[in-house]
């Protein structure tokens, strides 16, 4: 099987290489030169790090936000779990499928987006990631089947889960190096609080909507509900990009990419992470010790 053939195009959007170039043509249309595409200059308006603070702390609070709700959903199906059993017959260990397949799912949503937020952008996480996230967990808290419960339950955490690999490049493209420890503290606390504070929440809005376990999934669309308003606004922080699109709009050529090297590399990043669990020495180190 090719690399074609496990990673189709994407046909809807446009390819950026690692590290831009503008290729400059001589009269037959020859690439002679390469040059680098970087900032303007120090001042640069479309650098990230020189918007506004008002559009800095907006950019930030998204992924954190975003980050909250997803990793919220892991815990608040706790409180449901006595009522899934009895509606659907089930096991505690069978009605916790639920909660271990959601688990499951984010695994491997960043696995998937990290590399190809290198490559398309952030922002394309954010757009793609938080419908896919709304509409499964929609879909299994509408079903009356078991079996779609979980199904869907698993593709809500795969496909909503890329922003947790974006999330920190989200934050290092918009501050610098002494702000970035301080202001990615509440995106770096998200994750942790989420699974911390599930239970309560869940546990709570069961009880005020007369024990109905659906609720427990409804609320994280309810916690998700600005961050759903704000990606309408956001903007691309990545630098690539942003250099990439811009030099399109002045009419620059770009050295254009393969689709087949760019899903070469896509390829090899998605196998990376397995490659050294299995094979880098160094990664079971701390544990001999």
């Amino acid at each position: 099987m090719t690399n074609t053939e496990l990673f189709p195009p994407l046909d809807s959007f446009e390819l950026v290489p690692d590290f831009p170039e503008l290729a400059v043509p001589d009269a037959n249309g020859i690439k002679v030169t390469e040059q680098p595409l970087d900032w303007d200059g120090p001042d640069d308006k479309d650098d990230p790090h020189n918007w506004p603070i008002w559009k800095k702390v907006f950019h930030s609070a998204i992924p954190a936000i975003y980050s909250f709700g997803l990793t919220t959903g892991i815990s608040t199906s706790v409180a449901a779990l006595p009522f899934i059993m009895r509606q659907f017959q089930v096991t505690r260990e069978v009605a916790l499928l639920s909660i271990t397949l959601y688990t499951l799912g984010i695994i491997f949503g960043p696995l998937l987006c990290s590399p190809f937020s290198e490559l398309y952008g952030r922002r394309m996480i954010y757009w793609t990631n938080f419908p896919m996230l709304v509409t499964f967990n929609a879909i299994a808290a509408a079903s009356d089947s078991f079996a779609v419960l979980l199904a869907f339950r698993f593709l809500a955490g795969a496909g909503g889960s890329g922003v947790l690999a974006v999330g920190a490049g989200t934050i290092s493209d918009l501050w610098d190096s002494k702000d970035a420890g301080r202001v990615g503290l509440s995106y770096i606390l998200a994750p942790f609080l989420g699974p911390t504070l599930g239970p309560l929440i869940g546990a709570y809005v069961i009880g005020q909507y007369d024990n109905d376990w659906k609720y427990a999934i409804w609320v994280l669309l309810m916690i998700l509900a600005p961050v759903g308003l704000a990606i309408i606004l956001m903007q691309e922080t990545s630098k690539s990009r942003i250099l990439y699109l811009r030099a399109r709009r002045r009419g620059s050529y770009l050295d254009p990419q393969s689709k087949r090297a760019v899903m070469q590399k896509l390829g090899k990043a998605m196998l990376k992470p397995l490659h050294m669990c299995l094979f880098e020495v160094s990664f079971f180190q701390p544990c001999s010790n």
